[in-house]
This record gives C-alpha cells, sequence and structure tokens, in this order.
C-alpha cells in the first residue's frame, strides 16, 4: 500500500502533481484571508489582549491577508451607554436592530 500511494497509483490525483506546475507568480500572489472575531481592547480583558497579539504577530506574515472583527462592537454616539455595564447591552441589542 505505501509503495502504491509513493509511485502514484493509489492517489493519482494527489502524487503525480508536481511543484513546476504551479505557477511561482500565483502562488505568491494568493494570500490566506483570514477573519480574527474576538473582543476588542474597549473592555480590557486577558481574550482581548490574546487578540490583540494575534492580530499583531498576523499581519506580520506576509502569505496572509488579516482582517479583525471585535465581538463587542462599538456604537456610534453612545459613548455614556457603554461604560454601563447592563445598559451597554441593552443599547448595543436595541442599535444594532
Amino acid at each position: 500500500m505505501l509503495e502504491a500511494a509513493r509511485t502514484g497509483h493509489l492517489f493519482p490525483s494527489i502524487s503525480t502533481r508536481r511543484s513546476a506546475d504551479v505557477d511561482p507568480l500565483e502562488h505568491a500572489r494568493t494570500r490566506i484571508r483570514l477573519l480574527l472575531i474576538a473582543p476588542s481592547l474597549d473592555i480590557l480583558g486577558g481574550q482581548a489582549v490574546q487578540a490583540a497579539r494575534l492580530l499583531r504577530e498576523f499581519r506580520k506574515e506576509a502569505s496572509l491577508a488579516v482582517d479583525f472583527l471585535p465581538m463587542n462592537p462599538r456604537l456610534p454616539g453612545r459613548g455614556l451607554l457603554q461604560r454601563v455595564k447592563y445598559v451597554r447591552t441593552a443599547s448595543t441589542v436595541i442599535g444594532s436592530c
């Protein structure tokens, strides 16, 4: 079975593909798109800090196109409402409807 896999008889579409078949310029232009969904640093906590570190390090990688989507969106013009714990939740739910 190992010999069949090595010679390409088991999975011919995978094992017979050579790296020469891939255009190096096309491969260089393709970037993996990554969306990081996590808490933002608006409400400081361990997950938010870790997400900020991940985002910073992922953006250093040239093969990745990284975007960030906060789990706790900030609504425009509601600064005072965002500071109060339960009011923040209610205003975010009502504002996003």
